[in-house]
């Protein structure tokens, strides 16, 4: 039997949520303590809200939603990691966004290059798969 989730956060713990799921640095206030006294509410409530049944699940799931806004920019940079022949950054790059085995990319990462990178970045743009 499927179990749905019966968690309906208050607004204030969807506040909450959303202020765990921000970096660090992003955050305002900074600290779990200011922002328990910027609710008027003690430190202890926010721990008892992260310890309700979801709650983190919830949290983790919103990260994801969240670092999926930055994909594409991570993909360049693996991109741009590898085409300065960053092998491990090729190896990444061959496995996460093309979906090759692990398995053939260890058989034939010695081989990778550069130049070989190169071309095969170039074939994706012209729309010939190898």
């Amino acid at each position: 039997m499927n179990e749905q989730k019966l968690t309906k956060w208050t607004a204030d713990q969807e506040n909450y949520m959303e202020w765990l799921v921000l970096p660090v640095q992003l955050r305002n206030p900074k600290t779990k303590t200011e922002y328990a006294e910027h609710l008027k509410i003690s430190r202890t409530t926010l721990w008892n809200w992260e310890n309700l049944s979801g709650f983190d699940d919830e949290r983790r799931q919103r990260i994801k939603i969240k670092a999926r806004e930055n994909t594409p920019d991570v993909i360049e940079v693996l991109k741009n990691k590898a085409l300065s022949g960053d092998v491990q950054a090729m190896r990444l790059y061959f496995e996460w966004v093309e979906g090759i085995d692990s398995k053939l990319k260890v058989e034939h990462i010695g081989k990778l290059d550069i130049e070989l990178f190169k071309k095969y970045l170039e074939s994706k743009d012209d729309g010939i798969s190898k």
